[in-house]
């Protein structure tokens, strides 16, 4: 049987930390709330696509890389990526479990954090609650744990002593202050960058992809911004160095959406058509919907943070989403088919 050395000299280990990718600024008081945290506990950073959960982990783990024995970053969007991490890690601290099989693995490398406490463990990607949720109740005082998410899911505030930091788009001026590439620009340079930046939700993501057609193009913001209001299509589907785009990145969420909820996707196209930015949830009952399916069309496009503000009179849909899906006047065949067989669906039953 190979045995694992539970005591190892912690110090000499550096972990595998991705480097920071891009401009990073702002989250000022995300960061002050990542620091009073540590080291010990759990932080679930949730949000819309592209708000920089991911970067904002990274800055913190990057910054505060000293106050930890060992910080260790893995992809966590299913069960399988978890147990494949912490098997990763396990190997990392003794290359000879590469030999007990994943599942032993992942167990010794477990209980290695158990008995080192001080790690930093950031969980990127997480999909569902129930992928980590024994790994942060085995780990919750042993250490720091960062789950970055997409969803905005009741399941994450129930965990006891978890904080939550829910990421939407940067302000205004840090904003501006990324498309001008790190500097404070003036005069109409200023208006162009900060009217851009407020047709992407002010949203990071969008905004370097912003930063990199504009570095492969030299398209002023001005004339940027023109053709965003005019002939937005080109600019959306424009693709960067590693293949991503404005508008495919949002197909696999899109895809998720129709396969568990057709519902949703009805509600969401009445969002995006709708003229007003604050919808009246009263709007909802012209659907032809049932209550219930309102309701769970709702809860899949919160879930999954396609909202920017939701109360019980209001429905807000993320400025980004709107840009995009009314640029393209559909989601994706799927989801085009989808919604047509949904209507025709309904039709049938009134007839």
């Amino acid at each position: 049987m190979i045995e694992m050395n539970m005591s190892l000299d912690v110090p000499d280990l550096t972990g595998n930390l991705p480097p920071e990718n891009g401009i990073f600024v702002g989250r000022a008081v995300e960061l002050m709330l990542l620091e009073q945290s540590s080291p010990i506990g759990s932080t679930v950073i949730h949000g819309v696509l592209g708000a920089g959960k991911s970067a904002l982990a990274l800055r913190h783990a990057h910054e505060h890389r000293s106050d930890y024995t060992l910080a260790w970053w893995m992809r966590a969007s299913t069960a399988e990526q978890v147990e494949g991490g912490l098997a990763e890690l396990a190997a990392y601290l003794n290359p000879w479990t590469s030999e007990l099989g994943s599942r032993r693995a992942a167990n010794v490398a477990l209980a290695w954090l158990q008995a080192n406490p001080g790690c930093l463990l950031v969980l990127d990607a997480v999909d569902r609650p129930q992928h980590v949720a024994a790994l942060v109740a085995q780990l919750h005082d042993c250490g720091r744990l960062i789950i970055t998410t997409r969803r905005d899911v009741y399941g994450w505030r129930k965990w006891a002593g978890t904080q939550v930091i829910k990421l939407d788009g940067l302000e205004p001026e840090d904003a501006v202050a990324l498309l001008s590439g790190g500097e404070s620009p003036t005069g109409s340079v200023r208006t162009a960058a900060a009217e851009v930046a407020a047709e992407l939700g002010h949203i990071p993501w969008a905004l370097h992809q912003v930063l990199a057609h504009r570095a492969s193009t030299g398209l002023p913001l001005s004339d940027y911004l023109t053709q965003l209001r005019s002939s937005p299509v080109p600019l959306l589907q424009y693709r960067t160095a590693d293949g991503t785009s404005l508008a495919h990145v949002w197909d696999s969420t899109l895809a998720t959406i129709v396969e568990h909820s057709p519902e949703a996707i009805t509600v969401l196209m009445a969002l995006v058509r709708d003229p007003r930015a604050l919808v009246p949830r009263s709007a909802l009952n012209e659907l032809g919907l049932s209550l219930p399916d309102v309701l769970d069309g709702v809860r899949m496009l919160r879930s999954h943070s396609l909202l920017l503000v939701l109360t019980e009179q209001v429905i807000q849909l993320h400025p980004l989403v709107r840009t995009i899906l009314r640029a393209r006047h559909s989601l994706s065949p799927r989801t085009e088919s989808c919604e047509r067989a949904d209507t025709t669906a309904r039709s049938e039953d009134t007839q």
